[in-house]
């Protein structure tokens, strides 16, 4: 029985966690089994399991973006003043917003992989190119009142329950697992992540698979930003910010990804997600200070950063 509930933990440690943290919360915590309260914990969840899904494929070949957060601010408003000052239809301004993500994502990628900067530098750059985008094309006002045919499609709730954006999100996870598994481009992924020298020598194009790996990334942002400006019912260059792809490595982290690359499992990630909005929802009901929340957050990245530099040093004793 030892053996079987340590290799249960192992495998899928981030759904074991996320188990028994939400059976606790629901003995210790007032109001957390509340159905209301379990609703708003899912829909805080849909947004943020985007950009883990999108930096679990980052993060499988040693790479990251720091750009997808201040991403969604430039998807938000530009969004916004679609709807609101240009009048587009709904359709064509969800399109032009995927575009936009995906192109920021591709420039991304093509710096990265074709100029060799490092993905940190890389990303945090065009992330803060971003928010200044953001900030201009707004005058750095937010925008409200959006359409109800706009805020219909991520709120309306399915057979009376949970909202679409919810669905939407776990079926863009169920996408990215079967990706990231059952593909020869997940496959590749991995391989990358653990050598990619012996990728290049094996034949396998290493640039143009990481450059497809940021253009996921920055649609999935860009979905995130559209996701997040139904949820808030505000377009506001603000939204998301560096807090987010932060959130994102830590509920990767917390799913078992290795920072190095070479494994980040997608369905750990997502559970990883609902591990730190479990913990911040019980914080929030206990009326404890949210920046706890955040040193929690940096303790587990830290946490793992110090574990990764101890396995490539017990690797490199060998």
């Amino acid at each position: 029985m030892k053996k079987f509930l340590l290799s249960l933990y192992m495998k899928n440690g981030a759904i074991v966690i996320a188990i028994v943290l939400a059976i606790i919360a629901s003995v210790l915590v007032p109001n957390f089994s509340n159905i209301n309260n379990l609703q708003t914990l899912l829909k805080q969840w849909a947004t943020p399991v985007l950009i883990c899904v999108a930096i679990n494929f980052l993060i499988v070949t040693g790479g990251i973006d720091l750009s997808a957060g201040y991403l969604c601010g430039l998807v938000s408003i530009s969004c916004g003043l679609m709807l609101m000052v240009y009048e587009l239809p709904v359709s064509v301004c969800l399109l032009i917003s995927i575009l936009i993500g995906s192109l920021f994502g591709l420039f991304n990628g093509c710096v990265i992989c074709y100029l060799q900067i490092p993905p940190f530098i890389t990303t945090l750059g065009s992330g803060y190119i971003a928010y200044g985008l953001a900030q201009i094309i707004s005058g750095s006002r937010s925008i409200n009142h959006l359409p109800d045919a706009f805020m219909s499609l991520g709120n309306t709730r399915v057979i009376g329950t949970l909202p679409t954006m919810v669905f939407f999100s776990a079926a863009i996870v169920a996408l990215g697992w079967f990706f990231m598994s059952r593909t020869t481009y997940g496959r590749k992924l991995e391989y990358i992540g653990n050598n990619e020298k012996a990728c290049l020598l094996g034949g396998i194009n290493v640039n143009r698979i990481k450059c497809i790996s940021y253009v996921q990334s920055g649609l999935l942002a860009a979905l995130a930003g559209i996701f997040l400006t139904m949820r808030t019912g505000s377009a506001a260059p603000t939204l998301g910010g560096a807090g987010m792809p932060f959130e994102a490595v830590t509920a990767c982290v917390l799913g078992g990804s290795a920072l190095a690359g070479g494994f980040s499992p997608i369905i750990g990630g997502a559970f990883g997600v609902l591990i730190l909005k479990i913990t911040e929802n019980c914080i929030n009901l206990l009326n404890i200070e949210t920046y706890i929340y955040d040193a929690l957050l940096a303790i587990v990245v830290f946490m793992a950063i110090v574990a990764e530099v101890l396995k490539s040093r017990k690797l490199q004793t060998k």
